[in-house]
Protein backbone atom coordinates (compact mmCIF):
# COMPACT_ATOMS: atom_id res chain seq x y z
CA UNK A 1 0.00 0.00 0.00
CA UNK A 2 1.15 3.41 -0.89
CA UNK A 3 0.32 5.42 2.10
CA UNK A 4 1.04 8.78 0.18
CA UNK A 5 -1.19 8.09 -2.55
CA UNK A 6 -4.37 7.54 -0.16
CA UNK A 7 -3.35 11.16 1.91
CA UNK A 8 -3.43 12.70 -1.41
CA UNK A 9 -6.55 11.21 -2.34
CA UNK A 10 -8.13 12.43 0.80
CA UNK A 11 -6.87 15.87 0.29
CA UNK A 12 -8.15 15.90 -2.75
CA UNK A 13 -11.45 14.53 -2.26
CA UNK A 14 -11.49 17.08 0.73
CA UNK A 15 -10.45 19.94 -1.38
CA UNK A 16 -13.58 19.16 -3.41
CA UNK A 17 -15.77 19.02 -0.58
CA UNK A 18 -14.95 22.17 0.95
CA UNK A 19 -15.16 23.90 -1.91
CA UNK A 20 -18.73 22.31 -2.25
CA UNK A 21 -19.15 24.28 0.86
CA UNK A 22 -17.91 27.57 0.19
CA UNK A 23 -19.65 27.45 -2.89
CA UNK A 24 -22.99 26.77 -1.37
CA UNK A 25 -23.78 23.49 -3.56
CA UNK A 26 -24.89 21.70 -0.13
CA UNK A 27 -27.94 23.86 0.47
CA UNK A 28 -28.88 23.48 -3.37
CA UNK A 29 -28.44 19.87 -3.44
CA UNK A 30 -30.24 19.78 0.21
CA UNK A 31 -33.34 22.16 -1.44
CA UNK A 32 -33.43 20.24 -4.26
CA UNK A 33 -34.06 17.08 -2.42
CA UNK A 34 -36.18 18.25 -0.08
CA UNK A 35 -38.59 19.03 -2.62
CA UNK A 36 -38.55 16.38 -5.01
CA UNK A 37 -38.87 13.96 -1.31
CA UNK A 38 -41.15 16.54 0.50
CA UNK A 39 -38.72 15.78 3.56
CA UNK A 40 -38.91 18.55 6.99
CA UNK A 41 -35.17 19.49 6.52
CA UNK A 42 -32.54 20.27 3.87
CA UNK A 43 -29.59 17.95 5.59
CA UNK A 44 -30.67 14.75 3.76
CA UNK A 45 -29.41 15.98 0.26
CA UNK A 46 -26.65 17.84 1.81
CA UNK A 47 -24.78 14.68 3.49
CA UNK A 48 -25.23 12.78 0.65
CA UNK A 49 -23.56 14.72 -1.26
CA UNK A 50 -20.45 15.01 0.68
CA UNK A 51 -20.68 11.83 1.57
CA UNK A 52 -20.72 11.02 -2.75
CA UNK A 53 -17.33 12.82 -2.94
CA UNK A 54 -16.01 11.12 0.14
CA UNK A 55 -17.06 7.38 -1.36
CA UNK A 56 -15.35 8.55 -4.72
CA UNK A 57 -12.27 9.62 -3.19
CA UNK A 58 -11.92 6.38 -0.76
CA UNK A 59 -12.62 4.10 -4.05
CA UNK A 60 -9.94 5.91 -5.88
CA UNK A 61 -7.65 5.05 -3.12
CA UNK A 62 -8.22 1.98 -2.41
CA UNK A 63 -8.95 0.37 -6.17
CA UNK A 64 -4.86 -0.40 -6.35
CA UNK A 65 -4.82 -1.29 -3.41
CA UNK A 66 -7.32 -4.23 -4.07
CA UNK A 67 -4.57 -5.74 -6.01
CA UNK A 68 -2.19 -7.03 -3.59
CA UNK A 69 -4.40 -7.26 -0.56
CA UNK A 70 -7.98 -6.70 0.87
CA UNK A 71 -6.83 -5.76 4.03
CA UNK A 72 -4.54 -2.77 2.14
CA UNK A 73 -7.29 -1.88 0.39
CA UNK A 74 -9.41 -1.22 3.47
CA UNK A 75 -6.31 0.77 4.93
CA UNK A 76 -6.21 2.56 1.93
CA UNK A 77 -9.53 3.54 2.78
CA UNK A 78 -9.51 4.73 5.99
CA UNK A 79 -6.32 6.71 5.40
CA UNK A 80 -8.12 8.68 2.79
CA UNK A 81 -11.40 8.62 4.75
CA UNK A 82 -9.31 10.26 8.12
CA UNK A 83 -7.48 12.78 5.88
CA UNK A 84 -10.53 14.06 4.71
CA UNK A 85 -12.36 13.96 7.87
CA UNK A 86 -9.03 15.86 8.98
CA UNK A 87 -9.19 19.10 6.53
CA UNK A 88 -12.80 19.57 6.93
CA UNK A 89 -12.86 19.42 10.30
CA UNK A 90 -9.90 21.92 10.87
CA UNK A 91 -11.46 24.41 8.01
CA UNK A 92 -15.11 24.25 9.52
CA UNK A 93 -13.58 25.00 12.86
CA UNK A 94 -11.47 27.97 11.26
Amino acid sequence: MDLRSSLREGLIAGIINLFIILLGLTTLTGEMVQKWFDLESATLGAWLLLSAVAVWGGGRAARPATEKSQAGAILAGLVTGATHGLLIGISLFI
